[in-house]
């Protein structure tokens, strides 16, 4: 049940993890979604103009290039056994990116992904990056450790 305005994160979370490369993938889910009669018609609006503007977004691209390999709401063990689960992490030639999803700002956003960026980069790749994705307006802000 996606009914209440603190669940729109959630939600928008759960159609975008259906999305490797293919954005097609996210739309066909909402229209499964859209058949739901206790699902808040705004959250199905408002998660395609999200997924349409990211789509287009040409500096976005990188992100579901279908040339590496996709995690999407990938779950692992940190370095003191808490349970991180990241909204995307992308391999490709031995570079690791994190890709962290955000409906809105929050207070720890970056600390957040910057637990994940140090907990990756002591899985050995060569390289690692990590970003913020606001969906909102598509502002892409780079994490460093």
């Amino acid at each position: 049940n996606f009914s209440s305005k603190e669940n729109f994160g959630t939600f928008f979370h759960n159609v975008i993890s259906k999305v490797y490369s293919d954005f097609s993938t996210g739309f066909d889910y909402l229209e499964t979604l859209s058949n739901q009669s206790n699902l808040d018609i705004n959250y199905i609006d408002k998660t395609k103009i999200y997924l349409k503007e990211i789509e287009k977004n040409k500096s976005l691209s990188f992100i579901y290039d279908s040339n590496q390999i996709i995690y999407n709401e990938r779950e692992l063990r940190s370095s003191d056994s808490e349970i991180l689960r990241l909204d995307r992490l992308i391999i490709k030639d031995n570079h690791a990116i994190i890709i962290d999803y955000k409906t809105s700002k929050g207070e720890n956003d970056i600390s957040q992904v910057s637990n994940y960026l140090s907990n990756i980069k002591s899985c050995g790749f060569k390289k690692v990056s990590a970003f913020l994705l606001y969906v909102s307006n598509q502002e892409l802000v780079e994490v460093t450790s």
